[in-house]
């Protein structure tokens, strides 16, 4: 108890974030080796933090907006474990796209915010973070294109990446208008640092359909 109010309390936001951030790619990575019902238990808890989450954040006067928002979670983690079962690689994809999504958004965004993308749901976001993002998710694509998984054309893998980063943007834009409209900060806590599994899968849960769209429509999977 007196390690998690340290840990909770008074290290750094940052610190937390990296000491999470770790450990929770260690438990995936290990998952992921063994397989089998460690893989999908840990997807469970996953889902099931989730859906709590989303409980939490439209049980009041939300309810419908909730329900259709749990949908397209569920719809998120189906996508994930069909891509991961038929094509590691294709769920290597789907990682791969989003990361760099998120970390050309962040560079461009802070050096080069242009106008704000919209200041009353994310005040974050800018025109400049999204193009960073386009960029970076077109390119990631096509490396992967190049390097280890083969889409039909340099076309298509430019689309992907393009289209994944405005469906991870428009997911993630989504969580953020919830989470204003209950005024609040984080959408759990089991993720120190982080914040709660919304936070965490925010730029999939409309990417991940997405790509499985993709993948089976190019007779990829």
């Amino acid at each position: 108890r007196k390690f998690y109010k340290y840990f909770n309390y008074q290290m750094s936001e940052l610190s937390k974030r990296i000491i999470t951030g770790i450990i929770l790619i260690t438990i995936i990575a290990i998952a992921m080796w063994q397989g089998g019902i460690i893989l999908y238990g840990l997807f469970a808890v996953f889902y099931i933090a989730a859906l709590q989450e989303i409980w939490s954040l439209t049980f009041t006067d939300r309810k419908t907006i909730g329900i259709f928002y749990g949908i397209c979670v569920s719809g998120c983690f189906f996508s994930m474990i069909y891509i991961l079962d038929h094509l590691l690689y294709g769920f290597v994809l789907l990682l791969h796209i989003i990361a760099f999504v998120d970390m050309g958004a962040y560079a461009v965004g802070k050096n080069f915010p242009l106008a704000k993308l919209a200041p009353t749901i994310s005040p974050g976001k800018s025109w400049g973070g999204l193009i960073g993002g386009g960029i970076a998710g077109m390119t990631s694509a096509v490396i992967a294109h190049y390097y280890y998984i083969s889409f039909p054309s340099v076309f298509i893998a430019l689309l992907t990446g393009f289209l994944m980063t405005i469906s991870g943007q428009g997911g993630d834009l989504i969580e953020s208008w919830l989470k204003r409209q209950k005024n609040v900060k984080d959408s759990g806590w089991i993720l120190p640092g982080h914040g709660g599994v919304l936070d965490r899968i925010d730029g999939y849960v409309l990417s991940a359909p997405l790509l499985l769209f993709i993948l089976i429509s190019c007779n990829m999977l």
